[in-house]
Protein backbone atom coordinates (compact mmCIF):
# COMPACT_ATOMS: atom_id res chain seq x y z
CA UNK A 1 0.00 0.00 0.00
CA UNK A 2 1.25 3.80 -0.81
CA UNK A 3 2.12 5.59 2.08
CA UNK A 4 0.27 8.81 -0.17
CA UNK A 5 -3.71 8.74 -0.30
CA UNK A 6 -3.11 8.32 -4.18
CA UNK A 7 -1.05 6.49 -6.74
CA UNK A 8 -0.11 7.75 -9.94
CA UNK A 9 -0.50 4.21 -11.72
CA UNK A 10 1.55 4.56 -14.66
CA UNK A 11 2.89 7.44 -16.92
CA UNK A 12 3.06 7.86 -20.90
CA UNK A 13 5.00 10.73 -22.43
CA UNK A 14 5.16 9.89 -26.36
CA UNK A 15 4.63 10.63 -29.50
CA UNK A 16 1.58 10.66 -31.37
CA UNK A 17 0.96 10.56 -35.08
CA UNK A 18 -2.75 11.58 -35.83
CA UNK A 19 -3.72 9.97 -39.43
CA UNK A 20 -6.72 11.69 -39.02
CA UNK A 21 -6.81 13.79 -42.09
CA UNK A 22 -7.23 17.67 -41.22
CA UNK A 23 -6.53 17.09 -37.83
CA UNK A 24 -5.43 20.60 -36.44
CA UNK A 25 -1.85 21.11 -35.54
CA UNK A 26 -0.56 17.99 -38.29
CA UNK A 27 -0.01 14.64 -37.86
CA UNK A 28 3.04 14.44 -35.82
CA UNK A 29 2.42 15.45 -32.52
CA UNK A 30 3.33 13.88 -28.57
CA UNK A 31 0.85 13.66 -25.62
CA UNK A 32 0.85 13.54 -21.97
CA UNK A 33 -0.81 10.47 -20.30
CA UNK A 34 -1.24 9.23 -16.58
CA UNK A 35 -4.21 7.61 -14.36
CA UNK A 36 -4.92 8.59 -10.74
CA UNK A 37 -5.81 5.69 -8.10
CA UNK A 38 -6.81 6.30 -4.96
CA UNK A 39 -5.39 4.46 -2.08
CA UNK A 40 -7.13 5.88 0.65
CA UNK A 41 -11.06 7.09 0.51
CA UNK A 42 -11.49 8.70 -2.71
CA UNK A 43 -9.36 10.48 -5.34
CA UNK A 44 -10.82 13.92 -7.01
CA UNK A 45 -9.12 16.56 -9.15
CA UNK A 46 -10.60 18.95 -6.68
CA UNK A 47 -7.82 17.67 -4.66
CA UNK A 48 -4.92 18.82 -6.92
CA UNK A 49 -3.02 21.90 -6.48
CA UNK A 50 -0.52 21.59 -9.60
CA UNK A 51 0.52 19.03 -12.19
CA UNK A 52 4.04 19.42 -14.08
CA UNK A 53 5.66 17.57 -16.81
CA UNK A 54 9.70 17.86 -16.51
CA UNK A 55 11.71 17.15 -20.07
CA UNK A 56 14.95 17.22 -22.10
CA UNK A 57 16.93 20.54 -22.21
CA UNK A 58 14.33 22.42 -18.86
CA UNK A 59 11.29 21.33 -20.16
CA UNK A 60 8.43 22.01 -17.45
CA UNK A 61 4.81 22.49 -18.86
CA UNK A 62 1.97 22.28 -16.64
CA UNK A 63 -1.34 19.79 -17.25
CA UNK A 64 -4.43 22.05 -16.49
CA UNK A 65 -6.83 20.73 -13.61
CA UNK A 66 -9.65 20.86 -15.65
CA UNK A 67 -12.40 18.52 -17.88
CA UNK A 68 -10.67 17.52 -20.91
CA UNK A 69 -12.47 18.65 -23.96
CA UNK A 70 -12.23 19.57 -27.30
CA UNK A 71 -11.76 23.15 -27.02
CA UNK A 72 -9.39 21.80 -23.56
CA UNK A 73 -7.06 19.70 -25.22
CA UNK A 74 -5.71 19.18 -21.92
CA UNK A 75 -7.23 18.26 -18.06
CA UNK A 76 -9.03 15.26 -16.48
CA UNK A 77 -11.30 12.63 -17.67
CA UNK A 78 -13.61 10.41 -15.87
CA UNK A 79 -13.26 7.11 -16.98
CA UNK A 80 -17.36 5.65 -16.19
CA UNK A 81 -16.09 2.04 -17.08
CA UNK A 82 -13.06 2.07 -15.11
CA UNK A 83 -14.15 4.36 -12.15
CA UNK A 84 -10.97 6.42 -12.15
CA UNK A 85 -9.55 9.82 -13.40
CA UNK A 86 -6.99 9.70 -16.11
CA UNK A 87 -4.98 13.35 -16.87
CA UNK A 88 -4.42 14.05 -20.90
CA UNK A 89 -2.51 17.04 -22.40
CA UNK A 90 -2.41 16.95 -26.41
CA UNK A 91 0.76 18.94 -27.72
CA UNK A 92 0.95 20.35 -31.00
CA UNK A 93 4.25 21.39 -31.72
CA UNK A 94 6.02 18.11 -33.47
CA UNK A 95 7.09 14.85 -31.94
CA UNK A 96 9.50 14.59 -28.45
CA UNK A 97 13.06 15.03 -28.04
CA UNK A 98 14.62 11.24 -26.52
CA UNK A 99 15.50 11.31 -22.85
CA UNK A 100 13.48 11.30 -19.62
CA UNK A 101 10.32 12.65 -18.46
CA UNK A 102 9.12 13.04 -15.26
CA UNK A 103 5.30 13.20 -14.35
CA UNK A 104 4.82 16.01 -10.76
CA UNK A 105 1.57 15.48 -9.05
CA UNK A 106 0.93 17.75 -6.23
CA UNK A 107 -2.38 17.89 -3.56
CA UNK A 108 -3.43 20.62 -2.04
CA UNK A 109 -2.59 18.57 1.09
CA UNK A 110 1.19 18.89 0.50
CA UNK A 111 1.46 15.41 -0.67
CA UNK A 112 3.43 14.83 -3.78
CA UNK A 113 4.09 11.98 -5.91
CA UNK A 114 6.50 11.53 -9.13
CA UNK A 115 6.94 8.86 -11.72
CA UNK A 116 9.25 8.99 -14.69
CA UNK A 117 9.98 6.98 -17.77
CA UNK A 118 12.14 7.81 -20.89
CA UNK A 119 11.47 8.43 -24.48
CA UNK A 120 13.10 6.32 -26.83
CA UNK A 121 12.68 7.37 -30.33
CA UNK A 122 13.86 4.42 -32.52
CA UNK A 123 10.98 1.67 -32.02
CA UNK A 124 8.68 4.38 -32.91
CA UNK A 125 10.26 5.51 -35.31
CA UNK A 126 10.52 2.23 -37.33
CA UNK A 127 6.90 1.61 -36.44
CA UNK A 128 5.81 5.05 -38.37
CA UNK A 129 8.27 3.78 -41.38
CA UNK A 130 6.36 0.38 -41.54
CA UNK A 131 2.64 2.10 -41.46
CA UNK A 132 3.51 5.29 -43.87
CA UNK A 133 4.75 2.56 -46.45
CA UNK A 134 1.54 0.26 -46.05
CA UNK A 135 -1.19 2.19 -45.35
CA UNK A 136 -2.68 2.47 -48.56
CA UNK A 137 -2.98 -1.47 -48.39
CA UNK A 138 -4.89 -1.36 -45.17
CA UNK A 139 -8.42 -2.68 -45.00
CA UNK A 140 -11.42 -2.06 -42.38
CA UNK A 141 -14.60 -3.89 -41.77
CA UNK A 142 -17.22 -1.86 -40.95
CA UNK A 143 -17.32 1.26 -42.91
CA UNK A 144 -21.14 1.61 -43.59
CA UNK A 145 -24.56 0.13 -42.73
CA UNK A 146 -24.67 -3.26 -41.38
CA UNK A 147 -27.03 -5.42 -43.23
CA UNK A 148 -30.39 -6.10 -42.13
CA UNK A 149 -30.67 -8.99 -39.58
CA UNK A 150 -27.44 -8.40 -38.04
CA UNK A 151 -26.91 -9.72 -34.77
CA UNK A 152 -25.95 -6.44 -33.03
CA UNK A 153 -24.44 -8.22 -29.48
CA UNK A 154 -22.00 -10.24 -32.17
CA UNK A 155 -20.85 -7.18 -34.54
CA UNK A 156 -16.76 -7.53 -34.71
CA UNK A 157 -14.69 -5.16 -36.44
CA UNK A 158 -11.79 -6.02 -38.50
CA UNK A 159 -8.41 -4.42 -39.83
CA UNK A 160 -5.12 -5.33 -41.17
CA UNK A 161 -2.10 -5.69 -39.00
CA UNK A 162 1.68 -4.24 -39.90
CA UNK A 163 3.02 -7.84 -39.00
CA UNK A 164 0.40 -9.48 -42.11
CA UNK A 165 1.65 -6.20 -44.77
CA UNK A 166 5.52 -5.08 -43.27
CA UNK A 167 6.63 -7.91 -41.16
CA UNK A 168 6.54 -5.25 -38.02
CA UNK A 169 4.67 -6.61 -34.58
CA UNK A 170 2.76 -3.86 -32.44
CA UNK A 171 0.00 -3.70 -30.59
CA UNK A 172 -3.65 -2.57 -30.69
CA UNK A 173 -5.70 -0.53 -28.99
CA UNK A 174 -9.66 -0.56 -30.23
CA UNK A 175 -12.00 2.03 -29.54
CA UNK A 176 -16.27 2.12 -30.49
CA UNK A 177 -18.35 5.10 -28.93
CA UNK A 178 -21.90 6.05 -30.51
CA UNK A 179 -20.66 9.46 -32.21
CA UNK A 180 -19.44 10.74 -35.31
CA UNK A 181 -17.14 13.21 -34.13
CA UNK A 182 -13.43 12.13 -32.69
CA UNK A 183 -13.34 14.53 -29.90
CA UNK A 184 -16.25 12.93 -28.05
CA UNK A 185 -14.37 9.73 -28.11
CA UNK A 186 -12.40 11.06 -25.08
CA UNK A 187 -15.39 11.08 -22.59
CA UNK A 188 -17.95 8.42 -24.28
CA UNK A 189 -16.55 5.17 -25.05
CA UNK A 190 -18.82 2.50 -25.10
CA UNK A 191 -16.49 -0.60 -25.54
CA UNK A 192 -12.71 -0.38 -25.46
CA UNK A 193 -10.09 -2.94 -25.80
CA UNK A 194 -8.26 -1.72 -23.22
CA UNK A 195 -5.21 -3.48 -22.95
CA UNK A 196 -3.25 -1.11 -20.65
CA UNK A 197 -6.21 -2.89 -17.39
CA UNK A 198 -6.27 -6.04 -18.82
CA UNK A 199 -2.44 -6.76 -19.68
CA UNK A 200 -1.73 -8.56 -16.05
CA UNK A 201 -4.08 -11.08 -17.44
CA UNK A 202 -2.64 -11.66 -20.62
CA UNK A 203 0.74 -9.52 -21.23
CA UNK A 204 0.70 -10.20 -25.08
CA UNK A 205 -3.00 -8.43 -25.51
CA UNK A 206 -3.13 -6.48 -28.49
CA UNK A 207 -0.24 -7.65 -30.09
CA UNK A 208 -0.69 -7.99 -33.81
CA UNK A 209 -4.74 -8.11 -33.31
CA UNK A 210 -6.52 -7.93 -36.69
CA UNK A 211 -10.35 -7.98 -35.26
CA UNK A 212 -12.70 -7.13 -31.91
CA UNK A 213 -15.96 -9.04 -31.23
CA UNK A 214 -18.19 -6.47 -29.45
CA UNK A 215 -19.08 -8.02 -26.49
CA UNK A 216 -21.96 -5.69 -25.51
CA UNK A 217 -25.35 -5.13 -27.38
CA UNK A 218 -25.40 -2.13 -29.79
CA UNK A 219 -28.52 0.47 -29.80
CA UNK A 220 -30.56 -0.07 -33.43
CA UNK A 221 -30.36 2.53 -36.11
CA UNK A 222 -27.36 4.22 -34.63
CA UNK A 223 -24.17 5.63 -36.03
CA UNK A 224 -21.07 4.19 -34.62
CA UNK A 225 -17.33 5.48 -34.81
CA UNK A 226 -14.39 3.12 -33.87
CA UNK A 227 -10.53 3.26 -34.62
CA UNK A 228 -7.63 1.37 -33.84
CA UNK A 229 -4.96 3.20 -32.42
CA UNK A 230 -1.19 1.21 -32.79
CA UNK A 231 1.34 1.45 -30.52
CA UNK A 232 5.06 -0.28 -29.70
CA UNK A 233 4.61 -2.05 -26.22
CA UNK A 234 1.10 -2.84 -24.46
CA UNK A 235 2.51 -1.04 -21.41
CA UNK A 236 1.86 2.59 -20.91
CA UNK A 237 5.18 3.87 -19.74
CA UNK A 238 7.46 1.69 -22.64
CA UNK A 239 5.35 3.20 -25.13
CA UNK A 240 7.07 5.59 -27.77
CA UNK A 241 4.62 5.81 -30.08
CA UNK A 242 1.03 6.36 -31.21
CA UNK A 243 -0.76 5.95 -34.21
CA UNK A 244 -4.12 6.68 -34.51
CA UNK A 245 -5.56 5.24 -37.39
CA UNK A 246 -8.16 7.12 -39.74
CA UNK A 247 -11.69 6.96 -38.13
CA UNK A 248 -14.45 4.45 -39.15
CA UNK A 249 -18.37 4.98 -39.14
CA UNK A 250 -21.13 2.19 -39.45
CA UNK A 251 -24.82 2.27 -38.81
CA UNK A 252 -26.65 -0.72 -36.92
CA UNK A 253 -29.79 -1.92 -38.51
CA UNK A 254 -33.77 -0.94 -37.53
CA UNK A 255 -34.70 -3.48 -35.02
Amino acid sequence: MSEHSFEISDFMACNVYWDFGNCPGGERQHKYLFAIAATKDEFHPRCVKKIIVYGPNNLENEITNQFFTQKFEDGYIYDTLGGNYWYMKNMRNGFLEPGEYTIEVALKSGEVSTISRIQNNGPGDKLLEAYLKNKEKMVYYPTASLNSGTDLSKVKCRWSALRDLAGVDAFYIFRLAAVEAWWTFIQDVVFPNDMFLRKIADPRLGLNETSFLIEKALTPDTIYAWWTEICDSSKMGDINLCILQPMQTFRTPRS
